[in-house]
C-alpha cells in the first residue's frame, strides 16, 4: 500500500461540497477512528477535498491494482507555526501517521501532501517566516515518522482572492514558489495552484479541488513515482 499523509488546512481538508455520484474504488482506503475503511468524500468533515481526486489519479498513473492509503491530518485555519515539531497539530498528525504504518509491517510513507498558507497571508511577518518553517516541518516529519526520503508536496495558494483580511496573499504566493529547488532539496516539490480560482480563501468547488489533487499525482509520479 502507497500511504500518503495530508496534512495543512481547510484547504486540505476541503470545502466543497461532496459530488453526488462518487466513484468508490475499493482500494483507495482512509485512516480513521476505525483503522483503514474504503475511502469516500469527504475524507475530512463535511466537505469536499484533494484527497480523492489525487488517490484515484495515482492509480490512474499506476495502474488500477494499486493500493492507496490517506491519512487525514489537516486543521481548517491553522498555521504554519502550528505544524511544528512539538505542537499538538504535528503531533496528532505523526501518532496517526505511526499508527496507520503499524498496520502495514515493512510499509514506508510514499508522500506529505501539504496545502497550507492562507492563514499566513495576515502579515508580512507572518509570511516572511512560511517558507523556512515549512522546511523545518518537512525535515522534522520525515525524521519522526522514520524516511528521510519521503517526498514532501506542497499546494501553492490559489489565486489571490483579493480579501482586505489577506493582505500577504500574492506576496507569500511568491515566496512560496522560491521554496522549490531540487538541487538544494531533491524530496520537496511545489504543486501549481495560482491559477486555480478561489471562492474567498478556499478553492472554488469540487471539481477545482478534484484538479488539485490530480495535479498533487501529476506531480508525484513525475518525480518521484518511475
Amino acid at each position: 500500500m502507497k500511504i500518503f499523509i495530508l496534512p495543512g488546512q481547510s484547504n486540505m481538508v476541503g470545502y466543497a461540497t461532496p459530488p453526488q455520484n462518487q466513484q468508490i474504488r475499493s482500494n483507495i482506503k482512509v485512516w480513521g477512528l476505525n483503522g483503514w475503511t474504503v475511502a469516500n468524500e469527504p475524507l475530512m468533515g463535511t466537505y469536499a477535498g484533494p484527497g480523492m481526486g489525487f488517490a484515484m489519479a495515482l492509480q490512474d498513473l499506476y495502474g488500477m491494482s494499486c493500493d492507496v492509503g490517506l491519512v487525514p491530518c489537516a486543521v481548517s485555519g491553522s498555521t504554519i507555526e502550528q505544524w511544528q515539531k512539538g505542537q499538538p497539530y504535528y503531533n496528532d498528525c505523526l501518532n496517526k501517521t505511526l499508527a496507520a504504518l503499524a498496520t502495514q509491517p515493512g510499509t514506508y510513507i510514499s508522500g506529505v501532501l501539504f496545502a497550507q498558507g492562507e492563514a499566513n497571508t495576515y502579515t508580512q511577518a507572518s509570511a516572511d517566516g512560511w517558507n523556512a518553517l515549512a522546511l523545518a516541518f518537512a525535515r522534522d516529519f520525515r525524521t519522526d515518522a522514520g524516511n528521510l526520503a519521503v517526498p514532501f508536496l506542497y499546494a501553492q495558494l490559489g489565486a489571490d482572492p483579493q480579501l482586505p483580511t489577506h493582505p500577504y496573499w500574492t506576496y507569500l504566493q511568491t515566496l512560496q514558489a522560491t521554496l522549490q529547488n531540487p538541487a538544494v532539496y531533491p524530496y520537496i516539490r511545489m504543486v501549481k495552484t495560482s491559477d486555480l480560482p478561489t471562492n474567498q480563501q478556499h478553492f472554488a468547488n469540487a471539481e477545482t479541488y478534484a484538479i488539485l489533487g490530480r495535479r498533487f499525482a501529476s506531480v508525484y509520479y513525475e518525480n518521484f513515482g518511475q
